[in-house]
């Protein structure tokens, strides 16, 4: 909802079952304790951020995870990406091939994800490995509990000291001439370097996540 001021406006609305009549509308800046504990995150998610799992709508993905999870949840690779083959790492210390794609499922709503081919063998895309995922609120794809990181913090709702408090201090943060911040939470494998970049608005508000975790080469 729009408003005149410089942070987000939320109706919280009180109905009578199975009706459409409305008995109590309030306009709240920030997701409450009462009105947070409607919407519980799934059991399967993770409260550390070093699990590096993500709940999108009912599903919680931990990463890396093949892409024929995705798949099997209903979302669809486009057709550009269909035919998309990746080769394989067959030399030691080889790089492994990766591309971003998109995946839309049933409710339209579209995520990015990075794909890799981590064998020695050139793959189709569906076979590969998602190692990372970039969703954006700014396109309204989702809100609210439709997409949750550990601990069960929301996009779209959950602040930044949510998630200062949650997760702790950051390894880096920045922040916009705008106002705009980012944190960035990472693992200290120099082979992996596995993190989360979370992004707020100028009000404080989580509206981009992207989540990595998957080496980009062969250790051997």
């Amino acid at each position: 909802m729009w408003s005149g001021n410089d942070y987000n406006l939320y109706a919280k609305v009180s109905y009578l079952p199975h009706t459409s009549t409305v008995m109590t509308l309030e306009f709240i800046t920030e997701l409450d304790v009462p009105t947070g504990e409607l919407f519980p995150a799934s059991d399967d998610l993770p409260k550390d951020w070093e699990s590096f799992s993500i709940q999108i709508n009912s599903e919680v993905y931990t990463f890396p995870t093949p892409l024929v999870d995705f798949l099997d949840d209903g979302w669809k690779l486009s057709e550009e990406d269909e035919g998309l083959f990746l080769d394989g790492a067959d030399r030691p210390y080889a790089s492994y091939e990766r591309e971003w794609i998109s995946l839309t499922n049933a409710q339209e709503q579209t995520i990015d994800v990075l794909v890799f081919n981590s064998t020695e063998d050139t793959i189709t895309v569906a076979e590969s490995t998602v190692g990372g995922v970039y969703v954006i609120y700014g396109n309204y794809d989702f809100s609210g509990t439709q997409l949750r990181i550990p601990g069960g913090l929301m996009l779209g709702w959950s602040t930044k000291e949510d998630v200062l408090e949650l997760y702790g201090q950051p390894d880096k943060s920045f922040e916009s001439v705008y106002g705009a911040y980012s944190l960035t939470y990472q693992t200290d494998d120099p082979i992996d370097k596995a993190y989360w970049k979370l992004e707020f608005d100028a009000s404080g508000i989580l509206e981009n996540v992207m989540v990595h975790h998957q080496a980009y080469f062969r250790s051997d």
